[in-house]
């Protein structure tokens, strides 16, 4: 048995092609867009829209392949419930995606991201005082991993540069969606 699967793996490394220069194109770039975070405190669910982006270098294998890393943040999304007044951003992110990518025509591109993301949520309670005032300020933060998952669209314009597109879920807490640009080495 032993002799058969030894037989087989090198026959199967006879037939691999090596690995062509221009099947690996790495690239770095940035995105902007719309962070919706959510938070539930006290069984009250908060959730607001703020501005964020990220810092992304990744490559494409090939047509159907890709990884890419994220490293982001957003700003403040101001939201009152219930006479209380919320500041919720997500100070960091960290995320690593698979790109599972098909490619239309030659130059647009449609991709499932699928991988994990690191993030920390803070929230700020602002509770209300006498006219007006803020009569305190409560600070609450914690560090979530958990799993992610998007859809990305890509226009490769050339050999150098690509812009795109996506939505993507890193969990309940945050969901983002945004506008992109990278440049291939």
């Amino acid at each position: 048995m032993k002799r058969i699967v030894l037989t087989v793996l090198v026959m199967m490394l006879g037939m691999a092609e090596p690995v062509q220069a221009d099947e690996f194109k790495p690239y770095a770039g940035a995105a902007a867009g719309v962070a919706n975070l959510e938070v539930v405190l006290n069984n009250v669910a908060v959730n607001g829209n703020a501005v964020g982006g990220y810092a992304m270098a990744g490559f494409d294998y090939g047509d159907y392949l890709g990884a890419e890393f994220r490293l982001g943040t957003t700003g403040n999304a101001s939201v009152t419930s219930a006479g209380v007044s919320y500041d919720l951003s997500a100070e960091w992110l960290i995320a690593y995606l698979a790109k599972f990518q098909y490619p239309v025509t030659d130059h647009f591109k449609a991709a499932l991201l699928l991988g994990g993301t690191t993030f920390k949520l803070t929230t700020r309670i602002n509770t209300p005082g006498f006219f007006f005032t803020t009569t305190g300020t409560a600070k609450h933060s914690m560090t979530q991993t958990d799993a992610s998952i998007g859809l990305a669209f890509e226009y490769v314009m050339d050999d150098e540069w690509k812009l795109g597109v996506d939505a993507t879920s890193y969990s309940g807490s945050l969901t983002t969606v945004t506008a992109n640009f990278a440049r291939f080495f």
